[in-house]
């Protein structure tokens, strides 16, 4: 049995003879009282005690642990009741922001610190805290008893605002950049000039420019050319799209625009970049519209911040619109906006350079005209010829040949400049009539009121009847010849009422007739790109991010989104926009609502192993804009642009594809039609008798019918029918036999209901039964 007393001990328990007369207690013996609650240790087992440290000090030594590693003092020096005192009487530090540092080169330095914004002191700073720790305007710690500054603090910084699109160095260069020459060259005056050799300014005592407005149509290079400039000066880059800086809560945009600039000051050399900035800095309305004020607050609060920034500072600001005539005066004056680059169209020498940029990173024969495809695409942005050489890819990819010909170019060329020019129109100026002068002559004069304070005598368009115009009635009026085109309806305020989602929807291409070229079109640009993305890897193009499904209501649209789901395995997620023809509420008091749903749309989308987004009745929140300050129409707005950010900010290659469905393309803004958002347009119009026929194969194999129906009559009978319509058909012919009180449906009961309901959709519609998308 071992001796864990050891023979020393016993020796001295036995021995009563050999124990020395009691000594004073020791600081071990009052330590070990007061933890442990015992007496005082016997003088072997302090011995005992002391090896087992030494041997400790020894282990630690030759593994290179220092106590002061841990931090832990031996148990026998733990005071757990004093230190659990201690916690207890302990503080929280107050904070406060250092406004103010007096006689700050001297040896004692006081502060002025500001507590809640109401209560100022003066204080010291304490003994773990340098002066040169300490700046104006910093956030800091304070002990609540001393008041001394105990810690700086970092910027109070919202993750909104840190979450935004923030690349160190952007991967764009100049080279990058096709069709902007001119622009280029005034961005680096401005920009990278100021930010590399600030000294030539300094020389001349003047002050470089504080902010850059980049106008122009969609598509023609702004944003590139931002990022071009943040890459050649080492300079960080923040995109902020406008619609994420407006916000539900009172205050809450002014502050995300506070703190934006405050993370930016924490840069080496930062660009700021507001892309779509009319969404916050248009011009300010007195309407009392709670969701505009909001607004307002914000873009004075950007006005803040570039009064407030050294231009020769390390900040530049750059915002981007294709809308200049909209913002706000206050925000476009010198001082804070000092230049206006104006980014056009690129001509003839710019596009055969813009093809050659996109070729370069492709798969192509060397012996390509480049000067000759930009010769077939007039009036082309730098997005379309991007779109021009994506479609180049496809046409190679079809072929299933490894490299793209100038034939595929040319064919490229021929589909999708065509379709661009379909919908290249300009927003119409938004107007009411107030009067009609000499309403019953031939020659009817209209008074329009724009904005509420200018007034015009206009006729009308080619387009536009007399009596389709009433007074009292919102007018959509040409810019160039101030002629009225278009009537309006009232005030449309769309909010997203309903979201479907199917994992994976129940219909197949079996299930969908009188749309073989579509699905064709559909599998082209949307299925391959999911089941096959090694194709467009291979030849280096990106595959389309969306496509726009227009036609007709009734013609198959949502039927052949759905079916192209359940082919690709996809998740169904269709979002359905409501028309309210009356002033609702939630664009006046729930401004971001419409954006933040778009927001969470794609987050959700982005969780799924692959998804098909569906925006059907797209119309309602992506039509043109126009200049009417209307607090519900400002809000449609900004959730198209925040639709938009979300269409550039995903990866074409990856999980998540967008169809959009209408049957008023015309009607679409620009912005969102251009490619690079929607790539692709396809319509779909009137089956023929072909298509109608096979429809109504298909609604009657999951019938109870006879077996000798003629399909062809039917389809013969029903001229101009939609695939809805047909639908229609099918179930009344089913009613006629239940009311026979038959189990099958016969030919007579087809015909039947063919004279019933086709008679009684041409008698009822209010409308043109199709119209002729051209």
């Amino acid at each position: 049995m071992p001796d864990h007393l050891g023979a020393d001990q016993r020796k001295t328990k036995e021995d009563k003879d050999e124990d020395k007369p009691i000594q004073a207690l020791d600081e071990g013996d009052i330590a070990l009282l007061k933890t442990y609650g015992v007496g005082q240790y016997s003088k072997a087992i302090k011995s005992v005690e002391e090896d087992i440290q030494n041997g400790v000090k020894k282990v630690n030594e030759l593994a290179g642990i220092k106590e002061s590693d841990t931090g832990l003092a031996p148990p026998a020096l733990w005071d757990l009741a004093a230190d659990k005192q201690t916690l207890q009487n302990e503080q929280p530090l107050q904070v406060a922001r250092c406004t103010k540092i007096i006689n700050a080169d001297s040896d004692d330095p006081k502060y002025i610190i500001n507590v809640k914004q109401f209560a100022k002191f003066v204080v010291d700073l304490g003994d773990q805290v340098a002066p040169t720790d300490i700046e104006e305007g910093m956030r800091v710690g304070v002990d609540r008893n001393k008041y001394q500054i105990h810690i700086p603090l970092p910027p109070k910084i919202d993750p909104s605002v840190t979450m935004m699109q923030v690349e160190e160095k952007p991967d764009v260069t100049y080279s990058d950049v096709g069709g902007c020459k001119e622009q280029i060259e005034k961005l680096r005056e401005v920009v990278e000039t100021p930010l590399l050799h600030p000294e030539r300014f300094v020389n001349l005592g003047i002050e470089p420019p504080k902010g850059v407005l980049l106008f122009g149509p969609p598509g023609t290079g702004k944003t590139l050319c931002a990022r071009a400039v943040a890459n050649r000066t080492d300079a960080c880059f923040i995109r902020v799209i406008g619609s994420e800086l407006v916000q539900k809560y009172v205050g809450e945009g002014a502050r995300m625009v506070r703190e934006l600039f405050e993370m930016a000051r924490n840069k080496k050399a930062c660009i700021i970049f507001f892309d779509e900035i009319d969404a916050v800095g248009g011009a300010r309305f007195d309407d009392g519209a709670g969701g505009d004020n909001e607004v307002q607050r914000t873009m004075l609060e950007l006005i803040n911040q570039l009064d407030g920034f050294d231009p020769r500072g390390n900040i530049k600001v750059l915002m981007a619109t294709n809308r200049p005539d909209t913002l706000d005066p206050a925000l476009m004056r010198p001082g804070r906006l000092d230049r206006k680059i104006e980014f056009g169209l690129p001509d003839l020498e710019g596009r055969s350079h813009i093809f050659k940029i996109h070729a370069r990173s492709m798969s192509v024969e060397k012996d390509i005209r480049y000067e000759l495809l930009a010769r077939l695409c007039p009036n082309s942005t730098g997005a379309e010829i991007r779109s021009v050489c994506t479609e180049a890819g496809m046409f190679a990819i079809r072929a299933r040949r490894k490299m793209a010909t100038e034939k595929d170019f040319l064919e490229a060329v021929n589909k999708v400049i065509k379709a661009y020019a379909k919908f290249n129109e300009q927003p119409l100026q938004v107007a009411r009539c107030t009067k009609i002068i000499n309403a019953d002559s031939d020659d009817p004069k209209y008074i329009i009121n724009v904005k509420q304070f200018a007034k015009f005598v206009v006729d009308l368009g080619d387009q536009v009847a007399p009596t389709d115009i009433e007074e009292g009635m919102r007018v959509g009026v040409d810019r160039n010849k101030y002629q009225i085109h278009i009537p309006l309806p009232p005030k449309i305020d769309p909010s997203v009422t309903m979201m479907q989602v199917e994992e994976k929807p129940d219909v197949t291409y079996s299930d969908v007739g009188g749309c073989k070229e579509q699905i064709e079109k559909l599998r082209e640009v949307v299925e391959t790109p999911l089941l096959h993305p090694e194709r467009f890897v291979n030849l280096g193009i990106e595959p389309p991010k969306g496509v726009l499904l227009f036609g007709p209501p009734g013609t198959g649209k949502t039927l052949c989104a759905r079916a192209l789901a359940n082919r690709t395995d996809a998740c169904f997620i269709r979002v359905i926009q409501d028309q309210n023809w009356y002033k609702n509420m939630l664009a006046r008091y729930e401004t971001l609502k419409g954006a933040r749903m778009v927001r969470e749309l794609f987050e959700m989308a982005r969780k799924k192993k692959a998804c098909i987004i569906f925006f059907d009745e797209i119309d309602a929140v992506g039509g043109a804009r126009f200049d009417d300050g209307a607090g519900g129409d400002n809000e449609v707005q900004r959730t198209m642009l925040e639709l938009i950010n979300q269409l550039d900010g995903f990866d074409p290659h990856g999980n998540i594809k967008v169809l959009m469905a209408t049957n008023r393309p015309d009607t679409l803004d620009p912005a969102l039609m251009r490619p690079g958002r929607l790539d692709r347009k396809i319509e779909f119009g009137l089956p023929d008798l072909e298509g109608r026929s096979h429809i109504f194969k298909i609604h009657a194999r999951s019938m109870s019918v006879e077996k000798d129906i003629r399909y062809e009559l039917l389809a013969r009978l029903c001229p101009n029918s939609t695939g809805a319509e047909i639908r229609s058909v099918c179930t009344e012919a089913g009613m006629f036999a239940i009311r026979a009180r038959r189990k099958m449906a016969t030919e007579k009961d087809f015909l039947e209901a063919v004279n019933k309901v086709i008679k009684a959709y041409a008698k009822f519609s209010s409308t043109p039964r199709y119209m002729t998308y051209n």
